[in-house]
C-alpha cells in the first residue's frame, strides 16, 4: 500500500512543471551567484571560503523551506479532500 501511494505520488510529482521550475531555481540561482561574483565576499574573502558558502546555504535554505511547503500542501490537501487522512 504505502509503495503505491509513493510511487504515485513521485509520478505526479515529476509530471507536474512547477517540481521542475522549483528544481531549476534551487540549482541555477546559487551557481550564477558564486560563477558571476555576486556573493557577499570582501576583496580579502574568496567566493568559495567556507562563511560565503554557508551564507549560501542559508539563503537557499530559506527558499527549500517555502519550496517544501509549496509541494508538501496539494498532497495534504488532497488527503483532506478524499478524506484518507486520520
Amino acid at each position: 500500500m504505502f509503495k503505491d501511494i509513493f510511487l504515485f505520488e513521485l509520478k505526479y510529482r515529476f509530471s507536474r512543471p512547477a517540481t521542475w521550475i522549483y528544481f531549476a531555481l534551487l540549482l541555477i540561482v546559487p551557481l550564477l551567484l558564486i560563477g558571476f561574483g555576486n556573493t557577499p565576499a570582501s576583496e580579502k574573502v574568496y567566493h568559495n571560503s567556507p562563511i560565503v558558502i554557508a551564507n549560501l546555504l542559508v539563503l537557499v535554505s530559506l527558499f527549500g523551506i517555502l519550496i517544501a511547503s509549496a509541494i508538501m500542501g496539494v498532497p495534504i490537501y488532497r488527503d483532506l479532500e478524499h478524506k484518507t487522512g486520520t
